[in-house]
């Protein structure tokens, strides 16, 4: 199953800013269709997620893939991924499929993240799918923001898909302040299908 799960579950952190604080949640949900970490129910509020590596090993350098998402939120509202903090940042690097999947999940925060890269932000430790899809009725979320840490790095997502999707029936995303590049589709798509 997945590593991690919460269901209904509020006010939970996984992970933290002082080192040593940050877990691996990796190779994952084989043979079950599950993934990294799943927040699941509308109980689920106000959990965060800071300084996990998610997908990879240790040191951040190797692939250990969920079998499915990194993270995947559903009917789940005001959670944090990451931090603009020293040290909040997530690495979301390596999955099968989605590096985050969010559906029905309203107002989250993902800041602070890389996302498709290796720990040094630069080189390639590829999702297989988007790297970050915000599907159907998950309103008023921030993807990056103003703020000095705030914006994430989105790289290299996978199988000629987009770095970020954002579905139809998505209202009110702000996607500020990222550096999105060297993804196989488009930086950002804006889609119904």
């Amino acid at each position: 199953n997945a590593g991690v799960g919460l269901t209904d579950a509020p006010g939970n952190t996984i992970g933290g800013l002082a080192a040593g604080e940050q877990n691996v949640i990796s190779a994952n949900g084989f043979p079950a269709n599950n993934g990294g970490i799943f927040i699941l129910g509308v109980g689920a509020q106000g959990n965060q997620l800071l300084g996990n590596l998610i997908g990879t090993d240790r040191l951040g350098q190797v692939a250990l893939a969920n079998r499915y998402e990194g993270i995947y939120l559903i009917n789940a509202g005001s959670n944090r991924i990451g931090s603009e903090l020293p040290g909040g940042g997530n690495l979301i690097s390596g999955n099968t499929t989605r590096g985050i999947r969010i559906t029905n999940s309203v107002g989250g925060v993902i800041r602070g993240n890389l996302i498709g890269t290796k720990l040094d932000g630069t080189s390639s430790l590829a999702n297989g799918q988007f790297n970050v899809e915000i599907e159907e009725n998950s309103n008023a979320h921030e993807l990056g923001g103003l703020a000095v840490g705030a914006g994430n790095r989105i790289a290299f997502s996978g199988s000629g898909l987009a770095a970020i999707r954002v579905r139809d029936l998505t209202l009110n995303t702000a996607i500020l302040g990222n550096l999105v590049f060297s993804n196989s589709g488009l930086g950002l798509d804006l889609s119904a299908a």
